[in-house]
Order: C-alpha cells, then sequence, then structure tokens
C-alpha cells in the first residue's frame, strides 16, 4: 500500500487529504520541531503534495515556512468558504490559508497556500483546531487548559469567546457534525467533555474523567451516525462512545504498539473502516502520521 514517501523538514504533526471536488489528490502536512539551546524555537512547515495512487506517485508541489504547527484542518465540504486550510501553532496563533489553482495547464493544479487570514489566540501554544459544519467559526484548544472558538466571517478571524475548559494541555477539541453547537474536548488532565455553546460563557453538557487512564489525545465524531463518537488517548485505547450515554464506552480496544492514539480519522467512502495515527512516546521523532486512504482499521 506504499505509494511513495517524501522527507519532511520535521516530525509530522497532521496530514489532512484535501476533501474539496477535483482536489482529492492534494494532501497538506505540518511539521513541529523543537530547536533547543540557549535561545529555543518552535519551527515548522506544511508541505502539499499531489499524491497520484495509480502511478505511485508522491510528489512535493509547495512548501510554506512557519512556527511549530500542531494540527491542521482543511474546511468542510459543506460550508461556504471554498477550499481553506486552518492551522494551529506553537506561537498561539491560528492561521487561514487558501488553496490556489495553477493556471498553467502542464503543473499540478491547487500548487500552492496563500495565508488569507490570522489571529493570535493567546501567548500559550494552540494545540487543536477544528472547523464547524458551515466553516464560520473554528474551535481552538490551548495548552494552559483554555478553549477558545474564533469567528470567521467576510475571510476575518476574531476571537468569540473563551473559556477555561481543562486543568492542563487540550489535545482535541471537536465540533459535533449534527449538533455544530456542541464541542467535545479532551485534556492531558484525562477528561472528556462536552461544551453547548448556545450558553455564554459555555456549560459543560456532560464530562467522564473516570475512563481515560492517561492524557486524551483525539476526538473523532462519525459523519454517518449522529449518536458514535470515537476518543483515543495515550493510555493505548480506542473508545466507541455514544453520546447520549456517556457514563462508560460501549467498546474499547488496546492499541498495543508502544504509543497513544494520537489521530483518528474515517474513511470519505467506507464508514466501517477508520484510520489510527500512533504517536510514539519515546523517542518523539519516531512519528507515523497514517492517512485514512492508505491505512483502515475496523473497529466496529
Amino acid at each position: 500500500m506504499d505509494i511513495g514517501h517524501c522527507h519532511l523538514d520535521g516530525n509530522a504533526d497532521a496530514v489532512e487529504f484535501c476533501p474539496h471536488e477535483s482536489f482529492h489528490n492534494v494532501l497538506a502536512a505540518c511539521t513541529y520541531t523543537l530547536q533547543e539551546g540557549d535561545q529555543s524555537s518552535r519551527t515548522g512547515s506544511i508541505s502539499l503534495f499531489d499524491v497520484d495512487a495509480n502511478s505511485s506517485r508522491l510528489s512535493l508541489i509547495h512548501r510554506v515556512q512557519t512556527a511549530g504547527i500542531f494540527d491542521i484542518k482543511w474546511s468542510p465540504i459543506g460550508g461556504i468558504v471554498g477550499r481553506l486550510l486552518a492551522h494551529a501553532d506553537a506561537e498561539g496563533y491560528v492561521r487561514v490559508h487558501k488553496l490556489e489553482s495553477c493556471l498553467v495547464e502542464s503543473q499540478v493544479p491547487g500548487n500552492s497556500l496563500l495565508e488569507i487570514s490570522d489571529e493570535h489566540v493567546s501567548s500559550s501554544m494552540c494545540l487543536c483546531i477544528d472547523w464547524n459544519p458551515s466553516a464560520t467559526s473554528l474551535a481552538v484548544g490551548l495548552s494552559d487548559g483554555t478553549v477558545s472558538i474564533i469567528s470567521f466571517l467576510e475571510s476575518q478571524l476574531g476571537i468569540s469567546r473563551d473559556w477555561k475548559a481543562h486543568d492542563f494541555e487540550v489535545w482535541a477539541a471537536s465540533y459535533d457534525i449534527h449538533q455544530p453547537q456542541l464541542v467535545y474536548t479532551g485534556s492531558d488532565d484525562c477528561k472528556f467533555s462536552c461544551w453547548d455553546l448556545r450558553d455564554d460563557p459555555s456549560t459543560i453538557a456532560f464530562q467522564n474523567r473516570k475512563v481515560h487512564t492517561m492524557g486524551i489525545c483525539c476526538i473523532s465524531k462519525s459523519p454517518n451516525d449522529p449518536y458514535t463518537l470515537l476518543t483515543g488517548s495515550y493510555d493505548e485505547h480506542l473508545r466507541v462512545w455514544d453520546v447520549r450515554s456517556t457514563a462508560k464506552p460501549v467498546h474499547e480496544t488496546s492499541i498495543s504498539m508502544g504509543g497513544g492514539v494520537w489521530r483518528i480519522k474515517y474513511h470519505p467512502s467506507l464508514s466501517k473502516l477508520k484510520a489510527i495515527k500512533l504517536k510514539w512516546l519515546k523517542p518523539i521523532t519516531n512519528m507515523a502520521p497514517w492517512h485514512m486512504e492508505q491505512i483502515g482499521k475496523e473497529v466496529v
């Protein structure tokens, strides 16, 4: 299933195929590298690749040097904003890029990113990001335990609200696809929470603090089932939840491969296939980003 490989200029944190029509071949990958020394820095990049599975080709077409990036998300198909890529970085910024189409027929379509907006959210690091279904706002988790809701209107970002949601780093913040007034969060404090955005400040709809034995790394709502949600944790367990009853998961399985479950993605057309990215704890450079169109794991 290896259709190609490319050396990135840092540790890979997230990979995302563009979901928009005619650009499914465009893959974005972001990196984060801690440069240690007297004046340490966190550097990163976003790389765009053209992926051709038929010819087993993975070609780098564009790269943007940035601060260290922890997460990226393409704008959803149902939104009205077009082909946008948002990122959360180590300097506390959220930035939104537009995928530009190349007009030269001999070159690959969608071969560059143009930054169109940015917002300095906090002096803390922005660790995760997610669009709401209409692409009018983003949920961002921060290293100080805060969750921020960032509005995106007329191509401009602005802080709508924020609140102290967790005791430690918020590694997962995800909108409910079917009920976008709800945001799910997970943290190093092992708490799995849901917040209702109809209240200001946002009120907690539920919280489970007993099931995850280590920090929660990722949350993924099923695009097909309005009640199913998945969580991944440093405790190496993948858990399936019914959001109507969150006292305990309906299913959990150990992914015993030496690291936490860092990313979960649903296959775009096969509802029973999920992809998992494992983040190795030691050493941190030994990270393996796997994409949903390359590796699937049946869990239900």
